[in-house]
């Protein structure tokens, strides 16, 4: 039977990988999963644990609404252009 190790590098794939395509939720999954397909150790926890965070990150919070502007009201001031002084 071979390992965890021995495993991901001849299929090319990582934990977190294998996490995803197999809808992995908890390390006792992945135990059960990993002897159903004949391997002889699971990752450990720690690995899991970490390769889990990577798969699965949480949610950024929602940014805060931002305070709607409210236009200034100023008197209308009429452009004038200054004249050149001969």
């Amino acid at each position: 039977m071979p390992n965890w190790e021995y495993y991901s590098k001849r299929r090319n794939i990582n934990l977190a990988e294998f996490i995803v395509v197999n809808n992995v939720e908890n390390y006792e999954q992945l135990v059960e999963l990993c002897r159903r397909k004949g391997l002889e150790d699971a990752p450990e926890k720690a690995s899991f644990q970490a390769a889990y965070a990577v798969a699965f990150p949480p949610p950024k919070p929602a940014p805060a609404p931002k305070p709607r502007a409210t236009k200034k009201t100023q008197p209308a001031t009429k452009k004038t252009t200054r004249r050149k002084s001969k």
